[in-house]
C-alpha cells in the first residue's frame, strides 16, 4: 500500500456543544472506620514486567442496574452498554455535581440488555431530537441504537404484563405507569471531552450512582505517621500483612497504586491522564505512569500502551494534589514515539511513586457503589494497590469492603478517580454512497464525508498498482446543502484495451478510519465485494439485518462502524 498525506487548506467542522455550569468537588470526604474483608492477591506482575500470570478482572463484566418492582410479579431493569466513560472531573477538580453522563462513540450500534422479569410486552422510548425532546419507539426486548454526535437522556424501558405496566429509566428513582422519569443520565457521543470552558475528563467511575461522592480511603494509603490504621514499620494498613490468614505477604513494601480502564464500546485516543491523590511529599519528586494492555481473556500482558511522567513539589501538610501525566506511546524497543495512542482494549494504568518521598499519599477513589448481599456487585472493587514483594510488584484489589448494620447491604469502593482525555472521532459517508463510477475518459469522484476529523488530516492508502488517481492533486471542499467535506479525487483515463478498473482507498486518522471505492470503466468487468464476511448490519432504527437489501444501513466491522448504500 502507498500513503498520501493531503496538504490542504483547513476547513473547519461543525460540532454540537452543550452548555452545563460546572461545581467544585474538591473537598475529601472522611471514611469512617468499618469492618474489613480481606481479598486475595489476584495479579501478579514483574517490575521488569516479564510476569503477569494470574487473571486480573473480568474486563467485559456488565453492569447491572435495577428498578424498584412498581407492579405484582414484574420486576423492569436492564444493563447498561458495556465500555461506556463516565463524566469526570477537570484538572482543576472542577466537575458536576450530581450528575451521571456517560460518553461513547458516535454512530456505533449500542445494546442495551433487557434483564426484565414478569413482563410480556416492552417498549423502549428513545430521545430523537435533544434539542426538542422528540422521542422514538422501539417495541423489542432489547434495545440496538446509534447514536450521532450529541448528547441523549438514558432511555425509557416500559414493561406490560396483565397486571399493569412498570417504566425503568437509569437511576430514577420513582417510576410507575402513571409517572413521569426525570432525566437524570446522558449520553454524550463522539467528539472532545466536553465542549464548552471546561476541559473534563473521561473517568471510569461512575459518579452519580449510590449518592456519589469521594472518599480515601484510609486502609489504601501509605502513611509513616498515623498509627490508628497503620502499621508504623511498613506505613501500610495491617491488613496487608496478617500471614497467619493466609493474605499476607513477608516484607511488603508500598509502590504505588493501580487502576483498570475497561473494554472500549469503540476504539478512542488519548495524550494525557491526570490523578487525584490526597498526599504530603517530603521533597520535589518524580511520579510514573505505564498503561498496560489487558488482552482478551482478561490477563495483563507485558505490551506497554502509553508511558508518562509528572512532578510533585514538597508540602508542609497532606492536601488534594492532580498530578497529570503527559502520555506518550513506545516503539518496539521502549523509546519515545510521536505516534498517537489509541485505545482499543482494556488496560491497566499503574502509578509507581517513591514512597521515601512522601510522609502520606492516598489515591481518591469514588464514594463507593452498593447491593443487597445476595446479589452480586459486578461494577465495583476495580481500585486496586502496587505491593513489592521479593522485588516483584503485585497488584491487590482494595480490601474495603462493610456492611449496614443489619448486614442486609454490602458497601464497596470503586474505581480511583483517574481522568483521560477520551475522544471518540466518527467518520462515514454521508449519502452512503461509498463507491462512485468514473467515466473510461477520466474524470473526478466525488465522495461526501462527514468526520470529527477534517478529512484532509486523514493518510490515504492507495493500492501500490494504483497510479491512476492523482493524491497530489485532490482536493477538499464544501458541500453546504449537506454540511460536509467532500474530497475530489482527479482520475486518468482508461489505458487502451482495459474495459475497467477500480481502487479501494482506506483513510486513517487516530482511531478512526473509513474506506472509499473508485470504478472506472464498466462496473460490471469490476469485481467489487459489496457485503463484508465478517460485518453486521443495522437498519436506521438500530435493528440487526441479517440479509441487508436496497436501502441505507449501518455496517459495523470489527470496531469501524459506517453508513452504506445497498
Amino acid at each position: 500500500m502507498k500513503k498520501f498525506a493531503l496538504l490542504l487548506s483547513s476547513v473547519a467542522v461543525a460540532s454540537s456543544a452543550f452548555a452545563a455550569s460546572p461545581e467544585v468537588n474538591a473537598k475529601l470526604v472522611s471514611a469512617s472506620k468499618a469492618s474489613v474483608e480481606p481479598v486475595k492477591m489476584t495479579s501478579r506482575v514483574c517490575r521488569n514486567g516479564a510476569v503477569r500470570s494470574q487473571k486480573l478482572v473480568d474486563a467485559k463484566a456488565p453492569i447491572l442496574y435495577k428498578a424498584p418492582n412498581k407492579v405484582e410479579g414484574m420486576s423492569v431493569s436492564y444493563e447498561e452498554p458495556e465500555g461506556l466513560f463516565a463524566l469526570g472531573l477537570s484538572e482543576e477538580l472542577r466537575g458536576f455535581n450530581g450528575f451521571s453522563y456517560r460518553k461513547g462513540p458516535s454512530f456505533t450500534p449500542l445494546t442495551w440488555y433487557n434483564t426484565s422479569t414478569g413482563a410480556t410486552e416492552f417498549e423502549w422510548e428513545v430521545i430523537k431530537d435533544f434539542q426538542t425532546g422528540e422521542t422514538e419507539i422501539f417495541n423489542t426486548k432489547d434495545l440496538t441504537h446509534s447514536e450521532t454526535f450529541c448528547i441523549t437522556d438514558a432511555p425509557l424501558l416500559y414493561g406490560m404484563n396483565a397486571n399493569g405496566a412498570a417504566v425503568f429509566q437509569f437511576g430514577a428513582e420513582t417510576l410507575s405507569d402513571d409517572e413521569v422519569a426525570e432525566p437524570n443520565v446522558s449520553y454524550f457521543f463522539g467528539g472532545s471531552c466536553m465542549p464548552g470552558d471546561v476541559d473534563f475528563g473521561m473517568s471510569t467511575y461512575l459518579y452519580g450512582q449510590n449518592g456519589g461522592g469521594f472518599t480515601s480511603f484510609p486502609c489504601m494509603s501509605y502513611n509513616k505517621v498515623d498509627t490508628e490504621y497503620f502499621n508504623t514499620s511498613t506505613g501500610l494498613n495491617d491488613i496487608y500483612t496478617d500471614e497467619e490468614n493466609g493474605y499476607g505477604m513477608k516484607d511488603p513494601s508500598f509502590v504505588g497504586f493501580a487502576n483498570v480502564f475497561k473494554q472500549p464500546a469503540a476504539p478512542y485516543y488519548i495524550t494525557k491522564m491526570w490523578s487525584w491523590l490526597y498526599a504530603k511529599a517530603t521533597k520535589a519528586t518524580v511520579v510514573e505512569m505505564t498503561l498496560y494492555k489487558i488482552d482478551e481473556d482478561g490477563y495483563i500482558t507485558d505490551e506497554v500502551l502509553a508511558s508518562g511522567e509528572a512532578s510533585m513539589l514538597p508540602s508542609s501538610e497532606a492536601a488534594d494534589v492532580v498530578l497529570t501525566f503527559e502520555l506518550y506511546s513506545l516503539d518496539e524497543d521502549g523509546l519515545q514515539t510521536d505516534e498517537p495512542i489509541v485505545i482499543d482494549c482494556p488496560f491497566i494504568a499503574v502509578m509507581n511513586l517513591n514512597k521515601d518521598d512522601f510522609e502520606e499519599v492516598a489515591s481518591v477513589i469514588g464514594g463507593g457503589a452498593s447491593a443487597p448481599v445476595s446479589e452480586q456487585i459486578d461494577y465495583p472493587r476495580h481500585a486496586l494497590i502496587v505491593i513489592s514483594e521479593d522485588g516483584e510488584d503485585q497488584f491487590i484489589p482494595s480490601p474495603y469492603r462493610y456492611y449496614n448494620n443489619d448486614q442486609t447491604m454490602l458497601f464497596t469502593c470503586t474505581d480511583y478517580m483517574w481522568m483521560v482525555d477520551a475522544i471518540f472521532p466518527w467518520s462515514y459517508v454521508i449519502d452512503g454512497i461509498d463507491k462512485v463510477t468514473v467515466p473510461a475518459e477520466g474524470g473526478v469522484a466525488s465522495f461526501n464525508i462527514s468526520s470529527y476529523y477534517g478529512i484532509q488530516y486523514f493518510d490515504y492508502l492507495l493500492p501500490e498498482d494504483c497510479d491512476w488517481i492523482d493524491m497530489s492533486t485532490a482536493t477538499v471542499t464544501v458541500n453546504e446543502e449537506l454540511g460536509c467535506q467532500v474530497i475530489n479525487l482527479p482520475v486518468a483515463a482508461l489505458p487502451e484495451g482495459v474495459t475497467g478498473r477500480y481502487a479501494t482507498i482506506t483513510a486513517e486518522a487516530p482511531a478512526c478510519t473509513y474506506e472509499i471505492t473508485v470504478l472506472q470503466g464498466d462496473a460490471d468487468a469490476v469485481s467489487v465485494v459489496v457485503t463484508e464476511k465478517n460485518a453486521v448490519y443495522y437498519d436506521l432504527q438500530g435493528r440487526r439485518v441479517a440479509n441487508p437489501e436496497k436501502g441505507i444501513y449501518i455496517k459495523k466491522a470489527g470496531n469501524k462502524a459506517e453508513k452504506v448504500l445497498f
